[in-house]
């Protein structure tokens, strides 16, 4: 369906094409096009003395032929989501739908968010917009409103050649056909206003005043009373033929002759020194008879009626250049059998330019003056030159104020900087152990000891602790803690592994000294699966406040428990956890998927309170997860700094701390324990005797570092990433034991490796208070 419909001209009664009546024509009611592509032929003059004024008098009014009320309406703003169904079936309630019309975009298949719908009926389409403008449609406020027809233009015959329209078998009368020229009455008879052309416009309703084609009532006298050459009435010039003209697309006369040649071009004839004079002779002569002129004094006053405003000299000059190219006009050689008043005659030119187009007022249009050109070129002497001019004293501070802000606040930036480096503290240290373990003579044993147990350490560890070289060894210049499996036959025989009998034990508890193997029915006590190592640096290493950093490169397997940490020397403040626990580093040696943190996570707390119910750890944890690697991959140095005042952990860094806790007030407040335990006993505060906000961690401790293999107080989760065993299980041990075909082959690497131990003792004395 076209963007745009056709109206149709509806007549009363059609008769058929082939009915005639009283010599004129009429027409058959079809639809016709706003503009005719090409004019209609010509029909002989015998039939009626104007089709035009045929149909003119025809027995419709004004109001039948003008264009038809509008029944097309456009709805725009549509969704990407409305199809022509839902229109149909929104807009067809308000009346029959002739068409329909909805582009669609064809690369995305959606509408292009405007559709147009042609009801039958003006009544329906104008109830359409009433109730849907404005309207929602799938969630979107649409617009609707009517189509305006087509504006009806003149048709617009093609352009012919100069003179091809001149009908040949009528040269000698000066009309065609019989026809005289338009707004002519022939010789002796009455005169007829002028009506429609055959290619004349059709009466338009949205036409505007200025765009008639009534003749002007300003035209100018006929010049020729009579056509020399026997024409059938009175002749005038063509200028005053057509200087009522409008600005429809009406055919022009064509021209053959006068200025123009056989061939249709434009001649121009040269102008002699006794043109010139003559011309400024009529000038002169018309400005100092002005006032008194009967042939200019009207046309001035016409033209003042039109709404120009001319002057003398311009009036002057228009009226000798008009007289100057007629003359040249009347000086040209005419084209056989074409009548003089074919020629048209240039109008009154503009600003004495004689090759200029004739006026607007000529055709009944407003007056245009030319317009003045206005060059914008930047000419010498007009460039500004602002560095030159000489400024106000005021405008300085238009500089100096901002620069004056970007200074002070470099200098509070530059102040904040200061202070927060200022408040760093550096304190002394002085060196008590650097071990490298690359001296060869294997671990120094005046530094460190060989733990060796079976009871778990009060995690319920599955390791032993073994004090051979199997478990704890120097190799390549690092210290090696490696976790084995246990012998089979201590497993599934029965047997009892007694550390008190051949003194090997280094606890002063049976319980982690002694274990056995129960093989008969119902019994499920075995000794510790597997076999590991743990070293203390207690009888020859310990320090109060001060730095320890240890470089190690973590184990990779399931169910590996690695740490470095450090525990008192003394029980000052009670038994653990009452006198405090500092773990620098914790890990598990699952990969990184293991639900709370692999390889990947090392976490540092600090243990403390009344007794292992009330430990107040939670409050002192935190974890760092490595990025983009895991800590199994290569040494890391992980570091802890401990003063009165603070503690912190890190890893690789200082500035890269895992933990840090500041002793700004009581640890005993901090942790806001129970007046009693869960049997009723009474805690007792131990450290707010000190009067150091820092107890329990304000006496000396010693480090530990050992690789343990599972347990049963919860650092390993109960059903998370299939863990073998449960902590309240009595079987815990077999079932880890019992599942060893599933987590041993990940054991690639069952070991700690441990490259340096620096501990450093804070020597420049206790912090201020």
């Amino acid at each position: 369906m076209a963007s745009r419909y056709r109206s149709l001209t509806r007549s009363p009664s059609p008769p058929p094409p082939d009915v005639r009546s009283s010599g004129r024509r009429r027409r058959v009611d079809s639809p016709s096009p706003a503009r005719s592509p090409t004019p209609p032929p010509r029909r002989p003059r015998a039939a009626s003395r104007s089709w035009s004024r045929g149909r003119a008098r025809n027995s419709r009014d004004a109001s039948e032929i003008l264009p038809p009320t509008g029944t097309k309406i456009v709805v725009e703003r549509l969704s990407k989501n409305v199809r022509e169904a839902h229109l149909s079936e929104i807009f067809g309630h308000y009346g029959p739908i002739q068409d329909l019309d909805l582009p669609i975009n064809r690369t995305f298949g959606t509408n292009r968010g405007t559709a147009y719908i042609l009801y039958e009926h003006r009544e329906d389409a104008e109830e359409a917009i009433a109730n849907m403008h404005e309207g929602l449609i799938d969630g979107t406020t649409v617009n609707v409103s009517i189509v305006l027809p087509r504006r009806i233009f003149s048709p617009e015959p093609p352009l012919a050649r100069r003179g091809a329209n001149i009908d040949p078998r009528f040269s000698g009368s000066g009309t065609r056909g019989g026809r005289v020229h338009r707004g002519y009455a022939p010789a002796g008879g009455h005169r007829r206003h002028s009506s429609p052309g055959r290619y004349g416009p059709r009466p338009d309703a949205f036409a505007l005043p200025s765009r008639s084609r009534s003749r002007s009532p300003y035209r100018s006298p006929p010049r020729h009373p009579r056509d020399p050459r026997g024409g059938g009435g009175p002749r005038r010039s063509l200028e005053d033929s057509y200087s009522s003209r409008s600005r429809s697309k009406s055919p022009l006369p064509r021209r053959a002759s006068g200025r123009h040649g056989g061939d249709g071009f434009r001649r121009r004839r040269t102008a002699s020194a006794g043109d010139v004079s003559n011309a400024l002779q009529r000038r002169n002569s018309c400005e100092s008879s002005l006032d008194g002129s009967k042939e200019i004094v009207p046309s001035i006053f016409r033209a003042a009626n039109m709404g120009l405003d001319m002057t003398r000299s311009w009036t002057c000059a228009s009226f000798m250049t008009y007289s100057a190219r007629a003359g040249a006009a009347n000086d040209s050689p005419l084209r056989p059998g074409t009548p003089n008043s074919d020629r048209l005659p240039p109008g009154p030119a503009f600003n004495d330019s004689p090759e200029v187009s004739r006026p607007a007022s000529s055709s009944g249009g407003r007056f245009e003056p030319q317009r003045y050109f206005h060059s914008r070129r930047v000419r010498k002497g007009d460039a500004e030159k602002p560095w030159l001019v000489r400024r106000e004293a005021k405008e300085k501070w238009v500089t100096i104020l901002p620069i004056l802000g970007i200074v002070v606040g470099l200098g509070l930036a530059a102040l904040l900087v200061w202070d927060g480096i200022r408040s760093v503290i550096k304190h002394k240290y002085c060196p008590v152990l650097d071990d490298s373990f690359d001296g060869g003579g294997g671990l120094n044993a005046d530094v460190w000891t060989k733990e060796v147990t079976v009871g778990g350490f009060g995690n319920g560890e599955f390791d032993q602790t073994t004090g051979g070289d199997e478990n704890v060894m120097i190799q390549n210049g690092n210290l090696v803690i490696r976790a084995t499996l246990q012998d089979a036959d201590k497993m599934e025989r029965d047997n009892v592994m007694d550390l008190l009998a051949d003194g090997s034990c280094t606890s002063t508890e049976r319980a982690s000294c002694v274990a056995a193997t129960n093989t008969t029915a119902g019994n499920v006590t075995v000794v510790p699966p597997t076999k590991s190592g743990r070293i203390n640096s207690r009888r020859g290493a310990r320090l109060r406040y001060g730095r320890v950093e240890v470089t190690a490169k973590l184990p990779e397997g399931d169910w590996l428990w690695p740490a470095i940490w450090m525990m008192p020397v003394r029980e000052t403040y009670g038994p653990w956890p009452a006198s405090g626990e500092m773990d620098l580093m914790e890990s598990r040696g699952n990969n990184w998927t293991y639900a709370q943190g692999g390889n990947d996570v090392v976490s540092s707390a600090l243990h403390w309170g009344p007794d292992p119910a009330n430990d107040g750890w939670w409050k002192t944890n935190n974890k760092h997860r490595a990025l983009h690697t895991t800590y199994s991959a290569g040494f890391n140095t992980f570091g802890l700094e401990w003063s009165q005042k603070y503690l912190f952990t890190y890893v690789n860094s200082r500035l890269l701390q895992v933990l840090y806790t500041n002793f700004d007030r009581p640890m005993w407040r901090r942790g806001g324990f129970p007046e009693s335990g869960a049997n009723g006993t009474r805690l007792a505060d131990s450290w707010t005797g000190t009067g150091r906000d820092n107890t329990p961690f304000d006496h000396e401790f010693y480090l530990v570092i050992n690789l343990a293999v599972g347990g049963t107080n919860g650092w390993f989760e109960d059903g998370k990433s299939g863990k073998p065993w449960l902590d309240r299980s009595a079987s815990a041990r077999k079932d880890f034991w019992n599942a060893r075909a599933v987590w041993l082959p990940t054991w690639k690497q069952p070991q700690l490796e441990i490259s340096r131990v620096l501990m450093m003792q804070q020597c420049d004395g206790d912090e201020e208070l």
